[in-house]
């Protein structure tokens, strides 16, 4: 019996978990791999490889502004749909001019993105497995009518 594609999905879905942070870099990391092969498909004059790889940028930043939750996310939801789409509109300019240069911008950017949010996964890690700390009380002194103070 032959997979279709989402079945083979589903089965190995279910042999490997991954975190929805993890899944993310990874998707930004993809781009990044796509982004240095079509650089290689325009440096080679090869208009497949550039223009598959330059797709599938595309295909993943319409997947994450689709996964963009804009009622939670408020701003930076927003703000990185903007991005998101930015990069798209871009993607396609530079794919029709040949715009090496403009594949550093999009490296740039996306680049940014990951590191961001590679530093936000940090920062909540840390502030999870950090215990709660509590202040130190403050020290009681008797004042002179025997009212206890705070200094």
């Amino acid at each position: 019996m032959v997979q279709t594609g989402h079945q083979a999905y589903r089965q190995n879905a279910g042999n490997s978990v991954i975190s929805k942070e993890q899944l993310l870099l990874k998707l930004y990391e993809g781009s990044l791999n796509f982004l240095h092969l079509a650089r290689r498909g325009m440096e080679e004059n090869n208009p497949r490889v550039k223009g598959e790889n330059i797709s599938k940028i595309i295909a993943i930043m319409t997947e994450l502004d689709c996964a963009l939750d804009m009622d939670t996310g408020g701003e930076i939801a927003e703000n990185l749909s903007t991005l998101y789409r930015h990069i798209i509109f871009r993607l396609v300019e530079i794919n029709i001019k040949n715009d090496i240069q403009g594949l550093d911008e999009i490296e740039h950017i996306i680049a940014e993105i990951r590191d961001g949010f590679t530093q936000a996964v940090l920062l909540t890690r840390e502030k999870k497995e950090s215990p709660m700390v509590m202040p130190p009380l403050p020290q009681m002194n008797e004042h002179k009518e025997g009212m206890r103070i705070a200094i």
